[in-house]
C-alpha cells in the first residue's frame, strides 16, 4: 500500500477551491421551520384576540 499525504500552510486543497459555507443539518432546518411556524400562529392568535375578543355583554 501506498499513501500521500499533502501538507500546505494555507490547509486547502491545491488551487484553492472550498466548499461554499458550512452546511445546515436537515434536524436545524427542522426546528427553524417548527420555529417559525410557532411564532407566525402566535401572532396570529394575538391578532385575533386583540381585533375580536373584548366585551361581549349587550348595552342595555
Amino acid at each position: 500500500m501506498e499513501a500521500t499525504v499533502i501538507v500546505n500552510e494555507e490547509g486547502q486543497e491545491p488551487g484553492g477551491g472550498g466548499d461554499g459555507g458550512p452546511s445546515l443539518p436537515d434536524s436545524a432546518l427542522t426546528m427553524g421551520v417548527a420555529t417559525m411556524a410557532a411564532m407566525v400562529s402566535t401572532l396570529a392568535l394575538a391578532f385575533f384576540f386583540i381585533k375580536y375578543g373584548g366585551d361581549y355583554e349587550t348595552p342595555e
